[in-house]
C-alpha cells in the first residue's frame, strides 16, 4: 500500500479520467505519491512541492520548470484547491501543455470543500466551467457526484 489513502483506494473515478489521456507525455502537477504513474500509459513526470513522497522533481504549479508544450497532456487532480494561486496553475498547465489538461476539484456544494484545512478555494461547476473557458475548450465529465472532473483541450 503506496500512500494509503490513495493507492488503497484509488476512486474508479480517477481511473476513467487518466483514460483520457492523451499522446506521448503527461506531466502530473501536484503527484504526491505518483499514484497516476501505474495508470498512464506514456511517459510520466511527477512534481510536487511536498519532499516526501519524493516526486520526480519539487516544483510549485505556479512555476513550472519546464518549456513551452513540453508536454501532450497536463493532469491537475485534486490540486488547484489546495493553492493559493489556482489561476496562475492554470495558465502554467496551459503554457507547459501542447493537448489537455486533465483536472478535478471536490464540488463546493456536496463536498464541504473549505472544510478542509488544506483547501484555500472552493469550486463550483458554472465557476470552474467559466474559468477553465479562459484557458481552451472545457468539457465537464460526469462521473461523481462529489467531483468536478474536467478536460480541457488546447
Amino acid at each position: 500500500m503506496v500512500g494509503g489513502w490513495l493507492k488503497a483506494g484509488v476512486r474508479p473515478q480517477k481511473l476513467v479520467a487518466l483514460k483520457r489521456v492523451v499522446g506521448e507525455s503527461v506531466l502530473d502537477v501536484g503527484c504526491h505519491n505518483q499514484w497516476a504513474k501505474e495508470y498512464v500509459k506514456c511517459n510520466y513526470v511527477g512534481i510536487d512541492i511536498l519532499r516526501d513522497p519524493k516526486p520526480n522533481i519539487r516544483a510549485s504549479a505556479t512555476h513550472l520548470p519546464f518549456k513551452d508544450n513540453s508536454f501532450d497532456t497536463v493532469l491537475l487532480i485534486d490540486v488547484i484547491e489546495h493553492l493559493l494561486e489556482p489561476y496562475s496553475a492554470l495558465l502554467e498547465a496551459k503554457r507547459v501543455a501542447r493537448k489537455k489538461i486533465i483536472l478535478s476539484v471536490p464540488e463546493a456544494k456536496k463536498a464541504n470543500s473549505l472544510a478542509d484545512p488544506s483547501h484555500f478555494y472552493s469550486f463550483e461547476k458554472g465557476l470552474l466551467f467559466r474559468l477553465l473557458k479562459t484557458i481552451g475548450k472545457p468539457r465537464l465529465l460526469d462521473l461523481d457526484p462529489n467531483t468536478i472532473f474536467a478536460e480541457v483541450e488546447l
